[in-house]
């Protein structure tokens, strides 16, 4: 399952690879569909208690979802710097969506990094479109990574197990594969009104 360690993962690389800005912020990342919100400011419609009856329309800032289309996906994000009258934001720069990891079916795909380098280097950079062994090497260099990256973090906060692993003493469990015992040894709130809510129910 692909949750926030390998979201954090894919984000580091994201920044290892392609940079920051020089407000210190990485040009791209990937982000979890569901809690990004944005304040939009225009006409919103409200509605009743039961959210059934329109009662009118009221101009203002709105706290509402960012991705409104789109539920339970990863999304590639750049960092822009042109500026949306109809978003109120507090500091410059904003990540606006490049991509939606799906496929032709509307299922949610995982944001892998060698699918990230194909959408922005073709894209952004001019490069060529990749082979499959293009392919097939980068995620080989992602597993790389991805070691050194725990790694690291395991090193920060338990120095005697790094040292076990160090020695080939243990090693990272694969949570995509079946674990078999016997193979152990081998080897801020806001106070915005926000969308969705009853009375004064707002949709962007």
């Amino acid at each position: 399952m692909f949750g926030k360690h390998e979201t954090d993962v894919v984000n580091k690389q994201l920044k290892d690879t392609y940079g920051c800005e020089l407000d210190g912020k990485p040009k791209f990342r990937v982000v979890w569909s569901e809690g990004q919100t944005e304040i939009r400011v225009g006409e919103h419609k409200v509605f009743s208690e039961s959210g059934k009856i329109w009662l009118r329309n009221e101009y203002g800032a709105r706290l509402c979802r960012k991705y409104n289309y789109v539920k339970n996906m990863f999304i590639l994000e750049k960092l822009e710097y042109y500026r949306n009258p109809e978003v109120l934001r507090t500091e410059a720069g904003s990540y606006e969506p490049i991509w939606v990891f799906r496929d032709g079916e509307g299922n949610a795909l995982d944001p892998i990094m060698p699918a990230c380098r194909i959408i922005i280097d073709s894209n952004y950079y001019n490069k060529e479109k990749e082979t499959k062994g293009d392919i097939v090497r980068a995620d080989e260099a992602q597993k790389k990574s991805d070691f050194d990256y725990n790694l690291d973090v395991i090193q920060n906060n338990s120095p005697y197990l790094a040292t076990m692993m160090h020695n080939k003493e243990a090693k990272f469990q694969d949570s995509t594969k079946e674990f078999k015992p016997d193979e152990m040894h081998s080897g801020k709130p806001s106070s915005l009104p926000t969308e969705g809510s009853k009375t004064g129910n707002v949709s962007g």
